[in-house]
């Protein structure tokens, strides 16, 4: 039982360290657009602006969401001191399955980011962070 809380404990902190590098390079992403909002643009490319603001904001609102879940989980496995019940076992499940959402979502949104910035603005770079 022990070994089985210190393992999950332990992962509980890869994933704060795996959603702090997602928070930060979608800052730099937010960054990287308000850079371009500030020249003068056609109209039609201040909607797929939007549309990436709207995405970045998603994104940020998920984040936080998911550290708040593994905040809560953290606290509660902290104070556990028989077994294990099932409810653990099976937030944790939730939890590892989210941090592969958020992670797959942000890779597309990434991605989809990058390639739009490469037809729109060639001068520009989105190279991720970290």
């Amino acid at each position: 039982m022990k070994n089985e809380l210190c393992e999950m404990l332990h992962q509980n902190e890869a994933w704060k360290e795996i959603l702090k590098q997602l928070e930060n390079e979608n800052i730099f992403f937010k960054t990287k657009l308000t850079d371009i909002l500030t020249t003068d643009l056609p109209k039609v490319q201040l909607a797929h602006l939007e549309f990436f603001q709207s995405r970045f904001l998603k994104m940020d609102s998920r984040i936080g969401l998911l550290r708040h879940e593994i905040r809560e989980y953290t606290i509660l496995l902290k104070q556990q001191t028989g077994s294990l019940e099932q409810e653990f076992l099976n937030r944790y499940k939730n939890l590892r399955e989210n941090i592969f959402s958020i992670r797959e979502s942000f890779q597309l949104l990434r991605a989809d980011f990058q390639d739009y910035l490469s037809d729109a603005f060639p001068g520009i770079s989105a190279k991720h962070i970290g």
